[in-house]
This record gives C-alpha cells, sequence and structure tokens, in this order.
C-alpha cells in the first residue's frame, strides 16, 4: 500500500499503481485507498452521476460526519471528498487532476 511521507512521492506512487490496474474501478480504488491513508480521518468516494443523484463505485476512508464536498470530474463522475479542509487549495487541486488523470486514461 502506499506508505509515503511526501506529498510529491504520494501523488507519484499513485500513479504508478493506478495506471498498472486493469480496470478504472481498480484505479480508483487503490488511488482512495492511497489519499485516505496520508490524509487520515478523511473519506473520499467516487461515484457515476446519475442526474442529480450519485452512484457509489468506490470509495476509501472513514465517515467523519463532516460537510463533504462534491467535486465534478466529468459529464459522468465526480468524487465525493470528506474532512479534506485542512489541507492546501493546491494540493486539493492536484487530487482532483490525479482523478482526472486516471479517470483519463483507465476510461
Amino acid at each position: 500500500m502506499c506508505k509515503e511521507e511526501n506529498f510529491s512521492h504520494l501523488i507519484e506512487d499513485i500513479l504508478k499503481k493506478a495506471l498498472k490496474k486493469e480496470s478504472l474501478k481498480e484505479a480508483v480504488e487503490i488511488t482512495c485507498k492511497c489519499i485516505t491513508k496520508y490524509y487520515t480521518h478523511t473519506q473520499i468516494v467516487f461515484a457515476e452521476k446519475l442526474g442529480k443523484r450519485v452512484s457509489y463505485i468506490v470509495g476509501a476512508g472513514e465517515e467523519t460526519y463532516n460537510p463533504s464536498r462534491t467535486v465534478i470530474l466529468d459529464e459522468k463522475y465526480c468524487i465525493i471528498m470528506q474532512n479534506f479542509s485542512n489541507i492546501s487549495f493546491e494540493e486539493e487541486d492536484i487530487l482532483v487532476s490525479l482523478f482526472k488523470v486516471i479517470l483519463a486514461v483507465k476510461k
């Protein structure tokens, strides 16, 4: 699994592991697990948009019952990030971009 202490190494490690996976679901699952291991007490869910609703595909982390933020990745998919208010906007943008790259490659 991911045991990185440095953010740039985390991103590198996630990309290497995710791009080796066969399916989008597997790639996103390892991504969610690595991110929530790096940022403790957080949760990320990867979901498919179905009109106004979302359908859970895969996720990781612990439910904190804090407000969550839904980020649209493309016309079909989104991520729901919970308890990420303590990270920088730059890191959050990089994480969202990471999901977009994996989505573009594995779709």
